[in-house]
């Protein structure tokens, strides 16, 4: 099936590309802000923020404009967790900034036909893995 995907792997791979630059410049920018307000920034395994009082923000790219945005964000802080997806190498930038009112800022991952088709491939692959998990198990017992 990906075969037939040359075209669209080209602009999921040029998205990639971008998200990528986008992820360094905020992630980097969060990093120094974070640093200066003396805010922890930490990349915890888990953080479940809470839903009353959280605010959502999602963007599509780092424009020069977010600078004073993150400084509001990280001030207004107790921690900031970066909570940021990897995709073959690629970062799907994700960042709470938990205080009095929680902000999650994201940048919008790819809507792909490619990143689908791969993970329903993951999704069967570890189906069958379990079954057949099973019935050694079953065999043996």
């Amino acid at each position: 099936m990906l075969s037939g995907l040359q075209d669209e792997q080209r602009e999921l791979d040029q998205f990639l590309a971008n998200s990528d630059l986008s992820y360094s410049k905020i992630d980097g920018l969060i990093a120094t802000k974070a640093a200066a307000a003396s805010v922890p920034y930490i990349q915890p395994y888990y953080v479940s923020p809470g839903q009353n009082d959280r605010e959502e923000i999602l963007i599509d790219r780092y424009d020069e404009s977010m600078d004073l945005l993150l400084g509001k964000l990280t001030n207004v802080s107790n921690y900031v967790a970066n909570l940021s997806g990897e995709y073959k190498e690629h970062k799907f930038g994700s960042w709470v900034f938990s205080g009095p009112k929680t902000y999650v800022l994201t940048i919008r991952p790819p809507q792909s036909t490619i990143i689908e088709i791969e993970r329903s491939s993951s999704l069967i692959n570890d189906m069958l893995a379990s079954v057949s998990e099973s019935a050694r198990a079953l065999q043996k017992g």
